[in-house]
């Protein structure tokens, strides 16, 4: 998957990775604020039956990985702009995706390049 999407994202300019990584970030932060209705096109349709905060937690790592492909880096300050302490922002979605990931599914995030995180003044900064 890592590899398909890191292809995906070499065929695009500078300002469509910034442009579209912009709008995942934006994703990243509103995702929650909104009460989501269930409204579905496919009403067969019966995803697996999974904890709602594992739910969260993969989607959530799947926006930040988009981001660090689309980007090269981000920072936790850039993922959590509204936190006063994005670095602990940062630590606790790292243990909510470490919780919600299957072991080998994390270890291929993990491996990804999504996880080298490096903390300068309590601010995380991923990078692929």
């Amino acid at each position: 998957m890592l590899r398909f999407a890191r292809a995906c994202v070499a065929r695009l300019s500078a300002e469509e990775r910034e442009r579209i990584a912009d709008l995942v970030v934006r994703v990243h932060w509103e995702r929650g604020r909104e009460e989501r209705r269930d409204k579905r096109s496919y009403p067969t349709y019966s995803p697996r039956r999974m904890r709602v905060s594992s739910r969260h937690g993969i989607y959530s790592a799947n926006l930040v990985m988009l981001v660090v492909l689309l980007t090269g880096e981000t920072t936790a300050a850039t993922l959590f702009p509204a936190e006063d302490d994005p670095g602990e922002a940062w630590h606790a979605h790292t243990l909510l995706w470490r919780a919600s990931l299957p072991e080998a599914e994390w270890a291929d995030f993990a491996r990804g390049g999504c996880l080298y995180v490096f903390r300068q003044a309590r601010r995380g900064v991923l990078g692929s």
